[in-house]
């Protein structure tokens, strides 16, 4: 059983925990995490108190809000685990991406994004040979137009049903990272054809990858 969760971070207290720490909400009916942060004074009770306060019109209830108000209903608080402290704002943020990579699979994190860092973030070592170790290519007889993907975003495409999402993310298919790649581009047909360009190469960080 938790302790009730503190009003607030005595001022002797925070000292001790700063500059930067890295936090964790808890869910106390499986003891498990559902949020992860980095913070600075008071900033894990923030979450608390925002929890509160009526949604101001809101259309979409952010899923960290939802969950503490759903740990209430049951009459219990969200406790909060301090999993690194004394650290800078540097170190803190490592951490952070670190911890959300490795409990996302295993928990349902309400965090919406990654975290800090991630190019140097959680990821396949293939990923990484693939990354690191790409040869460069050298100027070649053949035109072909570039293709730059991003960091991975789902979603169905009405027109592509295997399509579910864009961007890129280690370990996709060949088949999905064609369907992400052929996805609606502005283009210059002029261009297209003054050049004859047939081929498309898909591009993530500047390393081919198909």
């Amino acid at each position: 059983m938790r302790a009730k969760v503190l009003s607030q971070i005595p001022s002797e207290v925070a000292e001790r925990l700063g500059p930067w720490y890295v936090y964790m909400l808890i869910n106390p009916s499986d003891d498990r995490p559902f949020y992860v942060g980095k913070g600075t004074k008071d900033r894990p009770l923030s979450h608390l108190v925002d929890a509160a306060k009526p949604l101001n019109g809101e259309l979409d209830e952010p899923l960290k809000r939802q969950r503490i108000r759903k740990i209430r209903e049951a009459g219990q608080e969200p406790g909060i685990d301090i999993v690194q402290h004394g650290c800078s704002e540097a170190d803190a943020f490592l951490v952070e991406a670190a911890l959300i990579d490795c409990l996302r699979p295993l928990v349902p994190l309400t965090n919406i994004v990654r975290g800090v860092g991630t190019d140097h973030a959680r990821m396949p070592l293939e990923e990484l040979c693939a990354r690191y170790g790409a040869q460069p290519i050298g100027i070649t007889s053949v035109p072909a137009i570039l293709i730059k993907l991003g960091s991975w975003q789902p979603g169905d495409d009405p027109l592509i049903p295997t399509k579910k999402g864009y961007g890129y993310r280690p370990g996709m298919t060949d088949e999905a990272l064609y369907d992400s790649t052929r996805v609606w581009w502005k283009v210059s047909l002029d261009h297209i054809e003054r050049r004859n360009i047939k081929h498309a190469v898909a591009v993530v960080g500047g390393v081919t990858r198909a």
